[in-house]
């Protein structure tokens, strides 16, 4: 460090050496401030909960108790105050048991033990006493032998030329020369897709069972079987871009074989959902980049609402789709500020002030969900738009202020940057206030990572996205996945899979869905609808 010999100075050099001094200590205090706040934000977010949700009256929690007091009140009774006894429910095994199959087993005395110990005269029935368990099959497996009978006939080999040849009729193979089953099919893809089961794991399970099948051919199962079910992938995408309204998110995963990367470097799993009174429809794709052009490519002309993140790769959109906003977004940026701050910083209830303008503007918008869409589309005009006016402009001054590079300035650049989007929700009554539907999508996707850890290829990842496409959706539409796969892949082997129409009858929204695909509470809940 240079010495500076403070004594040799004139006054003149002294006053501006103490004004560079304290400039300098005021940029070092920002910079401490600064990492303090993103150390405070990081161990927030390794070791803290990870809810957003707050109770309203939470941040106001250390008021003045008086404002509850009310002098006028009187003492409560003992029988007021006396714990309530809980009264035993009943019905409970009933509305348990009521959607579930059932199988009766009556328990009787043959006709000669029906007779009286005492005057050995016949009995009488004089009640029932049933009661109620619930039974499981595991998984087995056995051997299903397919046996096709070949006819000719013997009066054409004798005294004709050619003998016409007869086969009865048998499904094709899913795969030719393989012993995989549509129901083998089925549980290995609910395992690995649905149950977020590593193909090694299944594999382990099989070797209990006495069955030995590797992981490399199941592996090998899964990408064939991308093929046919990437028939039905198609026609949902088809069904999907022409709607309306759609979300869109992005998350990343791993593929260790991708042309041209290091088994270290991101690749990205995309999805697409349909928007508010739409059939549930969800789709995965699998992207080696986070490039803007790979929303773009799956999109093609779509040219409705797609409401996302603030993520600047979607901007190639623009001009084409209207783009949406995410208020939830937007609300966790104000959380995390909160969160990164000191309890004892002056900043605490401005920022704050923004969590509650995001809360308020939620809290509207949950007033109208279950109304018709030209309802809620006045009611936005009405109720929210003035609200969200105000936020825009608070945050406008705020930021006019100049804070400190910091978690609060972040929030407040968001907001304003995004705000031409997060406008676009007032312009239809079924545009959703968050992209909140995107997110609960890839949260399955996120949640089987964190197990099976990544892709080994290109075409894993790719067969990965059809089948958390076909599982998602299933799940959504009120399916049992292991069933849904199990007829669908049966049915592929067997229709005019170049026939549109037959492809659709397999979607998991079809009406020609047989009942034992169906949730049996979904079962009941349509019954009840048709009494």
């Amino acid at each position: 460090m240079e010495n500076i010999d403070i004594a040799a100075m004139k006054r003149l050099e002294l006053e501006q050496f103490a004004m560079d001094q304290s400039l300098e200590v005021k940029k070092l205090s920002a910079k401490v401030d600064f990492y303090e706040e993103q150390i405070r934000l990081m161990q927030r977010q390794k070791f803290g909960a990870k809810s957003e949700q707050a109770d309203p009256n939470q941040l106001s929690f250390f008021n003045d108790p008086e404002a509850e007091a009310t002098e006028d009140a009187k003492e409560p009774k003992m029988s007021q105050v006396k714990p309530p006894k809980q009264k035993k429910q009943t019905g409970r095994k009933e509305q348990l048991t009521a959607s579930l199959p059932k199988e009766t087993v009556t328990y009787t005395l043959t006709a000669e033990e029906q007779v009286c110990p005492v005057c050995h005269e016949p009995l009488h029935e004089m009640k029932k006493i049933v009661r109620k368990e619930l039974e499981i099959i595991p998984a087995k497996v056995f051997v299903k032998e397919h046996i096709q009978q070949v006819y000719s006939c013997r009066n054409c080999e004798q005294h004709a030329i050619h003998t016409p040849i007869l086969s009865a009729p048998m499904p094709a193979p899913l795969i030719s020369g393989s012993i995989l089953s549509p129901s083998l099919a089925s549980y290995v893809l609910c395992r690995k897709y649905e149950n977020r089961d590593p193909l090694h794991k299944i594999a382990a399970d099989f070797h209990r069972m006495g069955l030995r099948i590797s992981k490399q051919t199941m592996a090998n199962w899964v990408i064939k079987l991308a093929q046919p079910l990437g028939l039905l992938y198609g026609a949902m995408k088809e069904e999907l871009l022409a709607l309306p309204i759609l979300h869109a998110d992005e998350t990343t995963v791993q593929v260790l074989k991708e042309p041209g990367k290091t088994a270290q470097s991101n690749s990205y799993m995309w999805v697409y959902t349909s928007g508010k009174d739409a059939r549930p429809i969800l789709l995965y794709e699998y992207a080696p980049s986070r490039s803007g052009t790979v929303p773009k490519a799956f999109l093609g002309d779509f040219n409705g609402f797609l409401q996302t993140d603030g993520y600047a790769g979607y901007g190639t959109l623009d001009g084409q789709a209207v783009r949406v906003g995410c208020f939830a977004h937007v609300r966790r940026y104000y959380w995390a500020a909160d969160k990164a701050l000191p309890a004892n910083s002056p900043y605490k209830e401005t920022i704050r002030k923004g969590v509650r303008f995001c809360d308020s503007l939620f809290s509207l918008d949950q007033e109208v969900k279950d109304l018709p869409a030209d309802q809620r589309l006045s009611f936005k005009a009405e109720k929210i738009q003035p609200v969200m006016e105000e936020f825009f402009t608070w945050a406008e001054t705020e930021a006019a202020k100049n804070f400190s590079k910091g978690a609060y300035q972040k929030a407040l650049t968001y907001t304003l940057n995004q705000r031409s989007y997060l406008e676009n929700y007032l312009l239809d009554g079924n545009l959703e206030i968050s992209n909140n539907p995107a997110e609960r999508a890839i949260r399955p996707f996120v949640t089987g990572r964190k197990q099976w850890l990544f892709f080994n290829t290109p075409k894993g990842a790719k067969a990965g996205s059809i089948a958390y496409s076909l599982v998602e959706t299933a799940k959504a539409n009120g399916l049992l996945p292991l069933e849904y796969f199990t007829y669908i892949l049966d049915q592929l082997r067997q229709i005019d899979c170049t026939d549109p129409n037959e492809i659709k009858k397999l979607l998991p929204w079809a009406a020609e869905l047989p009942p034992s695909c169906r949730c049996p509470s979904n079962q009941e809940e349509g019954t009840n609808e048709q009494n």
